[in-house]
């Protein structure tokens, strides 16, 4: 825990976090309306998805164009045992340097919760003083905020574990899970940063039409259509990477072998 919060990663993380105020301020600066809100979401969401359907026709022509027939040319020359092998090699290889680059691991995904929780603060707060804040946005900031207070779990639960190598291949299978714990969660986030894509996507169309953000939007709407199935998603994931995190699978998987 020491050489996780020393000087130079407070700082470090100090910077990230007034880059990512500063993030936030500008886009909330950017994306709001002071004096000319739109009063109704919803109809923001209705005028922007027939617009989406207008526009389809137009794109679509160039779409397909683009579409290559992809050959489905399935090479069976690898054998189940040449795969497997490559799987173990590739898990011992993670499994190293989880163990080498642990601390330097745990300070990224410490930035990454800053980057997040600060730029989605300081966006909702630009927009709430310039009366802008629309509920897509505040759904959204909500869920941030406890997404981080289980980023802080898993921080905690990655600091105090023990990722020494002293007992072969059963010390290689705990770092194993202690990895998908670490993956999982930041797929979270990840999942996270693409709703606030798509959130300033939405919003940069409200005020500034382009096709560029036209086809972000689309993108990213077909994802995100249904933010509470999306939710849900990134909630299974943080609990499934608070168990792989903290031990506990593993601890159930070797009481499952030992019975």
């Amino acid at each position: 825990m020491e050489s996780i919060f020393n000087m130079q990663n407070i700082l470090l993380n100090t910077f990230f976090a007034i880059f990512s105020a500063v993030l936030g301020a500008v886009f909330g600066l950017i994306l709001s309306k002071p004096t000319n809100r739109i009063r109704s979401n919803e109809s923001k969401i209705i005028h922007i998805r027939e617009y989406i359907i207008q526009q389809e026709v137009v794109y679509k022509s160039n779409e397909k164009k683009s579409e290559t027939n992809r050959s489905t040319n399935n090479s069976n020359s690898n054998n189940d045992n040449e795969t497997l092998f490559f799987i173990l090699i590739f898990s011992f290889l993670l499994a190293s340097l989880y163990n080498k680059y642990h601390i330097e691991i745990i300070n990224s995904f410490i930035i990454l919760s800053i980057i997040i929780i600060t730029s989605a603060t300081i966006f909702g707060y630009v927009l709430c003083k310039r009366d802008s804040l629309d509920e897509l946005s505040k759904y959204w900031i909500i869920v941030t905020v406890v997404l981080t207070l289980f980023n802080i779990i898993s921080i905690i639960f990655m600091a105090n574990q023990d990722v020494s190598i002293t007992n072969g291949l059963y010390d290689y299978a705990r770092l194993i899970y202690y990895i998908c714990g670490a993956v999982i969660i930041t797929l979270a986030n990840l999942i996270l940063v693409a709703a606030y894509i798509h959130i300033i996507s939405f919003n940069t169309f409200i005020r500034f039409p382009n096709k560029f953000t036209y086809n972000v939007m689309k993108k990213f709407d077909k994802i995100f259509c249904n933010r509470k199935k999306i939710t849900i998603a990134i909630a299974i994931l943080v609990l499934i990477s608070l168990l792989y995190s903290s031990g506990l699978f593993y601890e159930f998987v070797q009481l499952l072998i030992a019975s």
